[in-house]
């Protein structure tokens, strides 16, 4: 898999989808049937194909964040995404 991204589950994200990582080779995450691969794949793009893999995922959209390469990217913002890269969706903790 030399053009994949290694996905990591944090909290309620992680309890959704049943495990705490994942690779994914990115034209995996566009080719989805019908459409072709692009050069660039895109953090919007993996969350669909991860929802489409993971239902429960859809319930959590409004809550979680990306991390891309251990950075944090603002909510909203779209990332392309390169082989190697390291992406965590992350729920905010709350507390006291």
């Amino acid at each position: 898999m030399g053009s994949s991204v290694r996905i990591l589950f944090f909290a309620q994200v992680r309890e959704c989808v049943g495990q705490s990582d994942l690779t994914v080779d990115l034209s995996d995450i566009v080719a989805g049937g019908q459409e072709e691969p692009k050069a660039t794949t895109t953090t919007e793009q993996l969350r669909d194909y991860i929802e489409s893999k993971y239902p429960k995922m859809q319930a959590l959209r409004d809550s979680y964040i990306f991390s891309i390469n251990q950075e944090y990217a603002k909510p909203g913002e779209v990332h392309d995404l390169h082989p190697g890269d390291e992406v965590a969706f992350i729920t905010p903790l709350s507390g006291g």
